[in-house]
């Protein structure tokens, strides 16, 4: 039995539903319904407060959670296709997010990042690491790809970025995926204020591609704040 299994059997005692549950986790209704279906990463914290509702044992008494279900996998499943019978260590949700991957360009033309879309899939990242660089949850942050080179040499063609989606309006000068109203494009640029004139300055990093400067407030929308970038050598 996992560890899904042993919520789903305790919900069904008297007193207890879905909303209490999630109620108690501090959590709404979907999220503890997309948990309960495989589909969202319980965490150290979420699990006491299951235990303390449900009354269920300790947690080293209780099965080892599961990593979400992966896209294409079937309803329930919690393992990653071809890995049959793998779980993720007890200490595994204690020490990394699960942040979702999705199938979003940024700089490539008209588009959104659909975070009703299944993920592609997860990376995986330090709650340590990511606990100094934001404080929003882990389906509030998205792993997007950069498509093209103006913002070389910081961004690559290729390199992925982490955003802050939660953060939607600008905070302080660097680099946001962003929506600009001329062109309904979504961009990574480099978004400085210029107090002087109350307007924006969309930026690229590489100098063969010009700026947009006089940019109101009302001509572009916020998407999320770039915390991180991966890329590969080679």
């Amino acid at each position: 039995m996992t560890l899904i299994d042993t919520i789903r059997q305790a919900l069904q005692s008297p007193g207890k539903s879905q909303r209490g549950l999630a109620r108690a986790m501090g959590l709404d209704p979907a999220a503890v319904n997309r948990m309960l279906k495989g589909e969202r990463q319980i965490k150290a914290h979420e699990l006491t407060a299951i235990r303390e509702y449900l009354g269920l044992p300790p947690a080293e008494d209780l099965p080892a959670p599961t990593i979400p279900r992966s896209p294409g996998a079937s309803p329930g499943q919690t393992e990653p296709p071809g890995l049959p019978g793998w779980r993720q260590p007890p200490a595994f949700a204690e020490e990394f997010a699960m942040v979702p991957v999705y199938d979003a360009r940024a700089s490539a033309g008209p588009g959104a990042i659909n975070t009703d879309a299944e993920p592609v899939c997860f990376s995986a990242f330090r709650w340590e690491w990511l606990r100094r660089v934001t404080q929003a949850p882990p389906d509030q942050l998205a792993v997007i790809q950069v498509a093209g080179d103006s913002m070389e040499p910081t961004l690559h063609h290729g390199d992925h970025v982490l955003i802050d989606r939660t953060v939607t309006r600008w905070t302080r000068d660097g680099l946001y995926v962003i929506r600009y109203a001329i062109s309904d494009e979504l961009m990574v640029k480099r978004l400085l204020w210029i107090p002087s004139s109350r307007t924006f300055s969309i930026r690229s990093d590489n100098p063969a591609y010009g700026n947009t400067d006089g940019v109101g407030p009302d001509d572009l929308s916020v998407v999320g704040r770039v915390l991180w970038l991966g890329r590969n050598i080679g």
